[in-house]
């Protein structure tokens, strides 16, 4: 998987708190007045995806925020006494969770090799018996590859092999 931008995020969370699947700068400054979540993440996401024009006649608040923004020198750690701060903590749980969702891939792997050694278990009969690509699943089991399997299929295995 590749690693999340905040610009990317930015948009996704915006998607997310206006319902609407628009970056209208316009439209969303008009949807912030019935909904007041929108207008922080919508200030970020200007200022990130260089739209800092569209700004000025919408808010007073950016000229503050953005001079913050760049006297860190785009680092949200040095003003953590700012209100962006939230949406920045939830990107970095975000781009955080591959991290964790490999790391229990790998720790549910070697809980497979253990049941498929006790149980006496082939890799044919694991993505054959669930309908798995053969490839990825070797790749995972035999190489660690995490790459090659989602974690809701490394749970699959697991129960399978749990239940065989």
């Amino acid at each position: 998987m590749n690693k999340i931008l905040f610009a990317n995020y930015l948009k996704k969370y915006l998607f997310l708190v206006s319902n609407k699947k628009t970056t209208s700068i316009s439209y969303l400054f008009n949807a912030s007045k019935n909904n007041t979540r929108i207008i922080d993440p919508l200030i970020l996401y200007c200022v990130f995806n260089n739209k800092t024009n569209l700004l000025d006649k919408h808010t007073d608040k950016y000229v503050d925020l953005y001079d913050k923004i760049k006297d860190a020198n785009y680092h949200f750690e040095n003003f953590k006494d700012f209100d962006f701060v939230k949406i920045y903590d939830s990107f970095l749980h975000e781009s955080n969770r591959i991290n964790y969702d490999n790391d229990t891939k790998l720790k549910m792997r070697e809980n497979i090799l253990n049941i498929k050694k006790d149980k006496k278990i082939s890799n044919y009969r694991i993505y054959t018996d669930l309908k798995l690509n053969p490839g990825n699943v070797n790749s995972f089991i035999r190489n660690k590859d995490v790459s090659k399997i989602s974690l809701d299929t490394t749970k699959r295995i697991v129960n399978y092999l749990y239940n065989y």
